[in-house]
């Protein structure tokens, strides 16, 4: 099985397909948002820090393992008072209205500031990504609003040639360049999004590599590792009642000549405490998942991924498992906002 899975890492080494590891795989995209769209930092009135872990591939010797640790939180005004209700009778109300959104845009304006780690790992490969993201969040509305992001950070891949076995290593040129000890590849990465939402929606494009300047490294693993990358994420929250809403959502990503890959979900949320759904990738997996809210600052998530194709014969699915702390929880909430 070893022998399987290293054939299936060079093969990936001797096409220079870095980009392809650069796309790290979580199932449960709508609490870690903004680690593919810098403009969802900060939608929560609190400091959302999250540890999670994904076990790929279960039952394959080296199989893909992504570990992270996040922290996002907001700089907002908080609205202290309403024009309309506290003010006195005046003969122009559209006047009122009108000053009212002022305020409401004065005091709405919210900005979005944290950063977060990720170690993936694969066999031979090992990718280190470190980042902060910064968001500025612009009322149009009194429970919408647009927001723009910046993410600026290091990202770092290391291969390591002693888990590399090759038929013809002689003729091979990466494998020869990792013989010489140089087997790794910094860089400084950056990248824009963009995002629309609401007390009920958001939809949101993020743009990864759009920066990429190399610090230093093996020149043989460069190029395809500043492949632009771009991310979709969609979501909708229908109240069924005031127990139940129902929250369909889509992520969709995209890398140079990597084969697109898409993710739609389906939860169900009770009573701000728990939730439960499916989902399905196009690489023919289904994904289970739930979620419970222990407190107002601790919650706990998990999913599991099972393929239905070939590869599924030799393992046994890809397990992920999500902490999350809201500190600095003055509202009270008992979820995130994307949930």
């Amino acid at each position: 099985m070893k022998k399987l899975f290293l054939s299936l890492g060079i093969l990936l080494l001797t096409s220079l397909s870095l980009s392809a590891q650069n796309q790290i795989q979580l199932s449960q995209y709508s609490q870690t948002s903004p680690l593919f769209n810098p403009a969802l930092t900060g939608l929560d009135p609190f400091l959302d820090v999250k540890v999670g872990v994904r076990q790929q591939w279960t039952g394959f010797d080296n199989s893909p393992q992504t570990i992270f640790v996040s922290a996002f939180g907001s700089i907002r005004k908080e609205d202290k008072y309403d024009l309309l209700k506290y003010s006195l009778r005046v003969s122009s109300p559209e006047y009122a209205r009108k000053l009212q959104k002022e305020e409401f845009k004065r005091q709405g304006l919210r900005q979005g500031l944290g950063g977060y780690l990720i170690n993936d790992s694969q066999g031979a490969l090992t990718q280190t990504k470190l980042k902060g993201n910064y968001a500025f969040q612009y009322p149009v509305g009194f429970d919408k609003y647009v927001s723009v992001g910046l993410t600026m950070g290091i990202n770092s891949f290391r291969i390591d040639g002693d888990e590399v076995t090759l038929r013809d290593p002689a003729i091979d040129p990466v494998y020869q360049s990792l013989l010489g000890g140089d087997n790794n590849l910094t860089f400084l990465e950056g990248g824009l999004g963009a995002a629309f939402y609401g007390e009920q929606f958001y939809i949101g494009y993020g743009a990864g590599r759009l920066v990429n300047v190399v610090v230093n490294g093996n020149e043989t693993l460069q190029e395809d590792a500043k492949t632009l990358v771009h991310y979709v994420q969609a979501g909708y929250a229908f109240d069924i009642n005031d127990k139940f809403r129902f929250m369909p959502s889509a992520f969709v990503k995209s890398e140079g000549t990597t084969p697109l890959s898409w993710d739609i979900n389906a939860k169900i949320r009770y009573m701000e405490r728990f939730w439960a759904g499916v989902g399905y990738r196009n690489d023919n997996s289904i994904i289970g998942m739930f979620g419970l809210s222990v407190s107002n600052m601790l919650n706990l998530s998990y999913s599991y991924d099972s393929s239905t194709g070939d590869i599924n014969t030799f393992n046994s699915g890809s397990h992920e498992i999500i902490l999350g702390l809201m500190l600095f929880n003055h509202q009270n909430r008992s979820l995130s906002y994307l949930w």
